[in-house]
Parts: C-alpha cells; structure tokens; sequence
C-alpha cells in the first residue's frame, strides 16, 4: 500500500513539471543545472514538510480518537 502512496505521489507531484518542460521544450528554452538543481532541492523540501505535517496531524486525529 505505500508503495502506490508514493507513487501517485511522485505522480501529482510532477504533473505540474511535466507541463512546464514542455513548454520550456516548445519555446527550445534551456534551464541551467543550477537552476534546475534548486528547483529540485526546494521541491524536496516541500515534499518532506508535507509528509512531516501530514504525520503529525494522523498522530493528533489518532489521538483524539
């Protein structure tokens, strides 16, 4: 079961990027690997926040319960 978690995750999570490569593709724009490197970073971070809070708030609703 979190195996298709992280799955559907990683998929929700890079439509958006999809869409945006394809655009960058289309105008034949390029991003630097440094740019592109930040980007992931932050968006690591952000994943990891989500998951953190998101535990967090299952541990408060399992405890009110």
């Amino acid at each position: 079961m979190h195996l298709i978690s992280a799955l559907l995750l990683a998929i929700a999570s890079n439509i958006d990027n999809f869409a945006v490569g394809i655009a960058y593709g289309v105008k034949k724009l390029k991003i630097g690997i440094l740019t592109n490197l930040f980007i992931a970073f932050v968006s690591a971070i952000g994943t990891y926040l989500s998951v953190a809070v998101g535990k967090d708030i299952n541990q408060l609703i399992s405890f009110c319960t």
